[in-house]
């Protein structure tokens, strides 16, 4: 029942359009990311879609993860339909989402043929070329909408697909309502077949109302993912607080006069029983408590001894100048702005607030690229970055930075300096 209902929408969908052969795409995720008992379901969809969608005209059956691969091109009949999709299979390492899109909407173009593509994924897309914004961009000129069919627990990056491509998104792959499937696309072909001038006709029977159909709440689900992980947080910070305090404490207790052994606390320099001195152990030259004090020295001895010679250290210091390894962040007319990169440990550059330097740029990946330090050298490594890390022009993954090299990372301009620091003693 559900699988008619589908095909229903499908079709009422499509006839929104052009009334006029057209080649139907219809591409399937076969990333491991999808749950499998959904990606089977969406095999059976796309069989059962066949019949409405070879009404139209011929259909192509593409797969994607790492690369997109064509299952059957321009079928005319349901059984090869079925035939070549029940063989895709799950594989990959990456989802090459708007890639493969990019690339069907390509064949389009070249074959200069009217189309729609029929997404079925979880919208996640990894280590493509080019971004959605390029693929709203080509469907549009195309006139080529493209709509999407969800699975797994995203749903965002497909209503987004769909509404800047003008098409529709049909929900997740397994809750679709036969009712409301059936009114919608009885309501798609009444706004098909409107005249420009009608003569008046008399009312419709009333349809029965469907019933509704209950929603998950999402939202609430997510805001107690929320609570919970601030609880968790909340609890972790007051046990580290509860540790410290503990020691803090029994190392105060530990304090005590050394004469009457009361205790005392940190800021008192007397005992309020005894009058007794209470030593700190931060001056020099003040025993430690429990320490042995030994005899003072003969009265005859000579005071002079116990002090040192004149040395050179003394008469002339020499300034020491520390060498610091510097990234600058060029950001057009304004001033550039100054990163230190850590001499002892690697230096993570990128968009997301997780690495040591932050830059807030959509051109730049999550984690871009890494700076490592080792025997007083820097060597820049590419994060598996989307738009590639350049050393003085080149595309590199692996490269040593010398003081002023330059370095592009999406539209960032970067230069690696080495300051010198001078160290008075």
């Amino acid at each position: 029942m559900k699988k008619g209902a589908l095909i229903l929408l499908a079709v009422a969908v499509l006839a929104a359009f052009p009334a006029c052969s057209q080649t139907t795409a219809v591409l399937l995720d076969t990333s491991r990311s999808i749950p499998p008992g959904e990606f089977n379901l969406a095999k059976e969809k796309i069989s059962g879609l066949a019949p409405g969608l070879l009404e139209q005209g011929p259909v192509t059956l593409i797969s994607f993860n790492d690369d997109p691969e064509t299952l059957g091109s321009s079928l005319t009949d349901s059984s090869s339909v079925a035939r070549n999709i029940s063989e895709a299979k799950q594989g990959g390492r990456y989802t090459l989402l708007y890639d493969a899109i990019f690339g069907t909407l390509s064949e389009f173009e070249d074959s200069k043929e009217r189309g729609v593509i029929i997404l079925f994924s979880d919208g996640k897309d990894e280590n493509s070329a080019v971004t959605i914004e390029d693929v709203a961009k080509k469907a549009e000129a195309l006139k080529v909408p493209i709509i999407t069919v969800g699975m797994g627990a995203e749903e965002k990056n497909l209503k987004r697909l769909s509404a800047l491509t003008k098409g529709t998104y049909l929900g997740k792959i397994g809750s679709f309502a036969p009712a409301s499937a059936v009114s919608g696309a009885d309501g798609l072909r009444a706004k098909k077949e409107i005249k420009p001038v009608e003569e008046k006709q008399a009312p419709p029977p009333p349809q029965p109302v469907p019933a509704p159909q209950p929603k998950v709440e999402e939202s609430a689900f997510s805001l107690l993912t929320v609570i919970l992980l601030f609880t968790l947080i909340a609890v972790v910070i007051a046990a580290s607080v509860a540790i410290f305090l503990f020691f803090r404490n029994k190392k105060e207790k530990d304090k005590a006069c050394p004469k009457c052994g009361r205790v005392f606390s940190v800021w008192e320099t007397e005992c309020p029983d005894c009058l007794e001195k209470i030593p700190s152990d931060t001056q020099p030259g003040v025993p430690l408590i429990g320490e042995s004090k030994e005899p003072p020295p003969p009265a005859d001895l000579d005071p002079s001894l116990f002090k040192k010679a004149p040395t050179a250290d003394d008469l002339d210091s020499t300034m020491v100048i520390e060498e610091i390894p510097i990234l600058l962040h060029m950001r057009g007319n304004q001033p550039p702005r100054m990163f230190q990169v850590s001499k002892s440990q690697p230096t993570t550059v990128g968009r997301n607030k997780v690495n040591d330097v932050a830059i807030d740029d959509k051109t730049i990946s999550g984690q871009h690229f890494r700076i490592v330090p080792k025997e007083e050298q820097w060597f820049i490594l590419d994060l598996e970055s989307t738009n590639g890390t350049y050393v003085d022009g080149e595309r590199v993954k692996f490269r040593e930075l010398k003081p002023g090299s330059q370095v592009h990372a999406g539209q960032c301009q970067f230069i690696f300096r080495i300051e010198q620091k001078r160290i008075t003693p």
